[in-house]
Parts: C-alpha cells; sequence; structure tokens
C-alpha cells in the first residue's frame, strides 16, 4: 500500500524524461503515451506537467497541453488545457496517488487563471474532480467519440461558453490534429 504521506508533488523537469518513458510504458503496457509526453515536450506544448514522487522515484504523473476550440469557423486558444497523458504506475494504482497528483495540478491551474480543462477519459473517474459532459457547455471533440467520455471543467465561472463549438487537440494526439 502506497504512504500518501511520503509522496511530494513537483513540477517535472527535463531531467525526468527517462523516468517519465518508464513510467508510462509501464502503466500503458505501450509506448504510445511515452512518445506523446516527448513529442509535446519537444514542440514546447507543455502547460503544466507534474509528477508524484516516493521515496526518489517518479510514480505518477500528469500534463496539460493547450487545445482550440473552433466556433463558428474560427478556431483559436482560449487558454483550455487538455488533460493528458495521466499515468500511474501498476504498483501504486487504485491507491490514490492519481487522485492526489490530479488534484494537486488542478489547483495549481486554477491559481495561474486557467479557466477550464478538457479531459477524454473515464466518466467515473473525472466528475469526482468537477467533470461533466462537454456537451454541458456546447463542446464536442473534432473526433467521433461516447460523449459521456469527453468531459470539461469549468473553472471559471462561463468560461467555456455558451456557443457550441469543437475542441482540437494539438496535432501531436492525432495524424490531423
Amino acid at each position: 500500500m502506497t504512504d500518501l504521506s511520503k509522496v511530494t508533488f513537483r513540477d517535472a523537469v527535463a531531467d525526468d524524461a527517462p523516468a517519465l518513458r518508464a513510467l508510462h510504458t509501464a502503466a500503458f503496457d505501450r509506448d504510445t503515451e511515452a512518445a506523446l509526453v516527448e513529442e509535446l515536450v519537444a514542440a514546447d506544448a507543455v502547460r503544466l506537467s507534474m509528477v508524484a514522487v516516493l521515496d526518489g522515484r517518479i510514480i505518477a504523473h500528469v500534463l496539460f497541453s493547450p487545445v482550440e476550440i473552433e466556433r463558428k469557423g474560427v478556431r483559436k486558444d482560449e487558454g483550455v488545457l487538455g488533460l493528458g497523458p495521466m499515468a500511474v504506475h501498476p504498483d501504486h494504482q487504485r491507491q490514490q496517488v492519481g487522485f492526489e497528483l490530479l488534484w494537486a495540478a488542478l489547483s495549481k491551474l486554477g491559481q495561474d487563471g486557467v479557466p477550464g480543462v478538457i479531459v477524454l477519459g473515464h466518466r467515473s473517474y473525472y466528475p469526482r474532480f468537477g467533470f461533466v459532459p462537454a456537451a454541458v457547455h456546447g463542446l464536442r471533440w473534432a473526433h467521433p467519440c461516447p460523449a459521456e467520455n469527453f468531459l470539461a471543467l469549468e473553472m471559471e465561472k462561463g468560461a467555456l461558453g455558451t456557443t457550441d463549438g469543437v475542441v482540437h487537440y494539438r496535432p501531436e494526439f492525432t495524424s490531423d490534429g
């Protein structure tokens, strides 16, 4: 069992790259997410990257990058961020590490004035943080997905708007952005 009192949270640094690659590969049993993290870092597209550390080892990671919202045919950066990838080492999953890391990251984003966060994720996990279906805010992803898995967190009242919009993640996430 992970002793959360011994876990610290901090911003990721360049020297963490090998540990992040190993973490994401272990968590997902593939290197797709690890490569995505590296591509986002290389493109200078990371707005926040935080890690959970236990006994000097990175055991969890979460990354946020900008998304664009297309409204009435115009795509622009409204300051909204996309959450992901997020990984917890298999030895520490289902032990609140990811939960605590995500709370720490969302708190930091709130202090930094980020208006909202979007995630394609588990519909039973993210509502604990205040996420609701993005469709509540008139938003949908640029690619087909179950609406109940495309979620949004409005961090500033009214920030996600009332005009229908299509969310576009960075091109590193898909072949066509």
